[in-house]
């Protein structure tokens, strides 16, 4: 691969309540709609050799809707699985359990029933390693986890020193022996151009 495109799927109603969706599987919300229709436009037809994304309803939807639709899916792509925090209100997991959300946050901590730090990043290992010998453009729609996830295997930055992507946003990354990140976190609404190429 010489450019991967990561998106992070449009926002969910549970996005929008502030609660952790894991591998709930949510569908988009009526502004995550919007937004994934607005990513299509964003994109400006880019031509991608591959398009994957997680599984889960959000992000085939988000492909979908982006004009991006017919893809293939892998459950590699999931986000972290957060286990009996799905569902719950970040503020009220920030309350409850605020030093655990902490630890977590920066990649010491498995949620109850979750996903360690380590088999997240095996996982995602393991979808990098396919993609490796696919050619050009890949379109990846996927989740925040995800991108923070291949962020620290490929550039060896620590989960806790990213910061948040929005949703329904574009970062590029060009690939090779040196990975860089060529645009980080462009969204439609900011008013900017995907910059890819």
């Amino acid at each position: 691969m010489e450019q991967l495109y990561l998106v992070r799927h449009a926002e969910t109603d549970w996005n929008a309540e502030r609660r952790l969706q894991g591998h709930a599987d949510r569908p988009l919300s009526v502004r995550g709609r919007e937004q994934a229709v607005a990513l299509g436009a964003f994109l400006g037809g880019v031509q991608f050799n591959t398009v994957i994304s997680s599984d889960l309803r959000r992000t085939r939807d988000t492909a979908a809707l982006a004009g991006y639709g017919g893809g293939r899916t892998d459950s590699s792509w999931r986000e972290f699985d957060v286990g009996r925090w799905s569902g719950r209100m970040v503020g009220d997991i920030i309350a409850q359990e605020g030093d655990s959300y902490a630890r977590w946050r920066s990649g010491h901590f498995a949620p109850p029933d979750g996903e360690s730090w380590a088999a997240f990043e095996k996982r995602i290992r393991g979808g990098l390693s396919l993609l490796e010998t696919s050619p050009g453009k890949i379109l990846l729609v996927t989740h925040s986890g995800v991108i923070r996830g291949i962020l620290k295997i490929l550039l060896g930055m620590a989960p806790g020193e990213l910061a948040a992507v929005g949703h329904g946003s574009v970062t590029v990354i060009a690939t090779g022996r040196s990975p860089e990140v060529i645009s980080y976190d462009l969204r439609p609404e900011m008013g900017s151009e995907c910059v890819g190429d």
